[in-house]
């Protein structure tokens, strides 16, 4: 079976507000990078590389995670079926 996700890692280029970030995939391709609401807040520096969550649907998105957190205990929104 095809996984929902796949974790990667990102470079961190900016900072947009306290949760999103603009960054780079390892290929250059820009993503939106983002904490969810309720997750800790990080601090990441433009030129960091850190670890993040991209749904198979959405290369667009990454979900960043810490790296003490598991990929397992967020789920990508993208992956959320709609009500």
């Amino acid at each position: 079976m095809i996984p929902q996700t796949l974790e990667t890692r990102i470079t961190i280029d900016a900072s947009r507000c306290g949760r999103t970030w603009q960054a780079r995939l390892p290929n250059g391709r820009p993503v939106l990078a983002f904490r969810p609401e309720g997750a800790r807040s990080l601090e990441l520096a433009p030129g960091q590389q850190v670890r993040a969550l991209l749904t198979v649907c959405d290369f667009s998105r990454a979900l960043v995670l810490a790296e003490d957190e598991s990929a397992a205990a967020f789920r990508h929104p993208a992956c959320e079926s709609p009500d």
